[in-house]
């Protein structure tokens, strides 16, 4: 390259194909064959044959990648103007948060009808040449990433996640058969078992999961670390207010490490005990609603352990709705359960629907919960 830098081209593509917004023909995506591409947590894999390399990434709201790398500068272009299709589903292009070093740079708006294929978001030439990473994360929808150019770079770099990925994402779309699919790429298979349904009756995409008292669909196994930082969301649809409804959990020996549900006071909860026992049941710490919800409405419900505050958070439709302390957290161990909570046995099981259950290692910020909200509003 010109003064001799050197360049390493890291193309991330998010989309299985790009759709014009306008009529005409998408313009199409290439890559060099030698190169390397970026893996967001909680991305789905997907083949192309227009694609060199045969192979890329798809992901929207809640997910990020981090990249490291030794260098004196970077320059980013993305896609503007685009609808994202992935799997046979239209995503909205989002903003797209550009962060170096820890410190947010700027947000770029690519939600905008001026159509643009390799639009510069950033660019950066006066870094010192040292160990630098560079973050990027959809806000509000889908971005596409068309290209990162790392400017007198000494190493190829490495793609990092941290303890912000997306462990488990049940969208719920199949339709039909026994196992609901993982979609954050972690393998967790989840058996549906009694009263769990497939429904066209969705929130997010084709299907949700319908239950009738008694069913639930379950994971072998946890996914996620309950005595860390995590959080859990679900869009839920009530077929009545009455009792305790269980959205999410995983099973303890005795209880459940956690419980975005429904309480007995008709108030959206996320609960958590301080102990894996019967006796914990009688000082719960729960972070409860403001309102109370009606039959027959979506809710998008995440519930939040921040285990370096100490504290747990809900949220309903993006707000924040209350926190409380939590200082004795707990590993629960057991399978993940949707459409029920347990206390001693199954218990609380869900009348309704559920629908784009995602689990993160991760206390995520406001705006990121905002952001898998109002992607769906």
């Amino acid at each position: 390259m010109a003064n001799g830098s050197f360049a390493l081209i890291v193309i991330l593509l998010l989309a299985v194909v790009l759709r014009v917004n306008a009529a005409g023909a998408p313009p199409k995506a290439t890559m060099p064959a030698t190169v390397a591409v970026w893996t967001w947590s909680g991305m789905v894999d997907y083949d192309d044959p227009e694609i060199a390399s045969g192979h890329g990434h798809a992901g929207g709201p809640g997910t990020y990648a981090a990249y490291t790398f030794t260098g004196g500068g970077v320059v980013i272009h993305a896609v503007k103007g685009l609808s994202v299709t992935v799997d046979h589903k239209t995503h909205r292009i989002g903003k797209l948060r550009i962060s170096m070093d820890g410190k947010e740079i700027k947000t770029v708006d690519l939600a905008s009808t001026d159509m643009d294929p390799n639009y510069q978001v950033l660019s950066v030439s006066n870094l010192s040449n040292a160990v630098h990473v560079l973050q990027v994360e959809p806000v509000g929808g889908w971005v596409v990433i068309d290209s990162a150019t790392i400017l007198n770079g000494s190493d190829p770099g490495r793609l990092t996640f941290g303890d912000g990925r997306l462990v488990a994402h049940f969208p719920f779309d199949q339709g039909t058969g026994t196992m609901a699919d993982d979609a954050s790429g972690g393998g967790h298979k989840a058996l549906l078992l009694g009263n769990a349904y497939w429904t066209p009756d969705a929130k997010v995409g084709a299907g949700a999961m319908s239950f009738a008292g008694s069913g639930a669909v379950e994971t072998v196994g946890a996914t996620v670390d309950t005595s860390r930082s995590f959080t859990v969301c679900a869009w839920v649809k009530l077929a009545n207010t009455n009792g305790y409804n269980t959205f999410v959990s995983i099973d303890g020996d005795a209880v459940s490490g956690f419980y975005l549900q429904l309480r007995d006071d008709h108030k959206f909860s996320f609960t958590m005990l301080h102990s894996d026992s019967l006796g914990a049941g009688s000082a719960p710490a729960c972070a409860e609603s403001r309102m109370m919800p009606q039959p027959g409405i979506w809710y998008h419900l995440a519930g939040v352990y921040d285990a370096q505050v100490g504290e747990l958070g809900l949220y309903v439709n993006g707000q924040l709705q209350s926190t409380t302390p939590f200082a004795s957290p707990w590993h629960a161990s057991g399978n993940t359960a949707i459409g029920r909570g347990k206390f001693g046995q199954p218990t609380d099981f869900v009348n309704g629907n559920v629908d784009d259950v995602r689990i993160y290692a991760a206390a995520l910020p406001p705006d990121s919960i905002l952001s898998l909200y109002s992607a769906n509003p």
